[in-house]
């Protein structure tokens, strides 16, 4: 049986281009602490949805407490060259 798909939620409303209701689901979704691929996955689509809406200010925030954790800083070196 496959996975299921913990940020679906977050997914449809993305890709469908509602990007306020993309990033009110990533506020919701809880990830475990040891599921490092799906946190990863989560904070690349707040990235992109931040860049879609062309909200910086939001976008910066978010990069900035990324960075206050020293083994994130290589997602937000990855997420720079991404968005």
């Amino acid at each position: 049986m496959e996975d299921f798909d913990i940020l679906y939620m977050m997914k449809t409303p993305f890709y469908l281009g509602d990007l306020d209701k993309a990033l009110t689901e990533a506020n919701q979704v809880e990830i475990n602490a040891e599921d490092a691929r799906n946190q990863n996955l989560k904070n690349l689509y707040i990235v992109r949805a931040l860049t879609a809406k062309s909200d910086f200010l939001g976008l910066k925030t978010f990069m900035t407490s990324l960075l206050k954790d020293p083994s994130k800083q290589m997602e937000v070196a990855n997420f720079s060259v991404l968005a």
